[in-house]
């Protein structure tokens, strides 16, 4: 049992060692410059990419409402890292349709859960919906 925790740290020594000599290299160095450099890059356009995708998908939220000639109203838009989800009163059942369906139409390629109920003292449609971006090979990211 010694002899193997021996050998163990032997071998790790070696490859320690390795390992610096690698570091002082100034190719391996450049080159782990350059892949930190692009790492961030990465990491900052997937950060705009979300940005931009939370934005479009909250001016075709608000879109869908101002088009229904104030016959929705938006409460609550919520963005969570799979999707969004939308509180609402709509003053009719075929408003409520007409909103959804707008929605679906300019936001393609997300999958919908909806609900509503009437609102017992004024007959308003109160709802509730949820997008979730579909699963695809081609689709990795918020909006369409």
């Amino acid at each position: 049992m010694i002899s193997q925790s021996v050998s163990a740290y032997e071998s790790y020594k070696e490859g320690y060692t390795a390992y610096e000599i690698l570091t002082q290299n100034s190719d391996y160095r450049t080159v782990e410059v350059q892949y930190n450099a692009l790492q961030e890059k990465g990491r900052k356009l997937l950060q705009q990419r979300i940005a931009m995708n939370t934005q479009l998908v909250t001016i075709t939220l608000l879109d869908g409402a101002m088009v229904n000639s104030q016959s929705i109203g938006l409460k609550q838009i919520t963005f969570t890292d799979d999707g969004f989800s939308v509180d609402g009163v709509a003053s009719t059942e075929e408003a409520y349709q007409e909103y959804i369906n707008y929605v679906r139409a300019h936001l393609q390629g997300w999958n919908y859960n909806g609900k509503q109920e009437v609102e017992r003292d004024s007959q308003h449609q109160l709802f509730h919906l949820d997008g979730y971006k579909k699963k695809s090979a081609n689709t990795d990211s918020m909006g369409s």
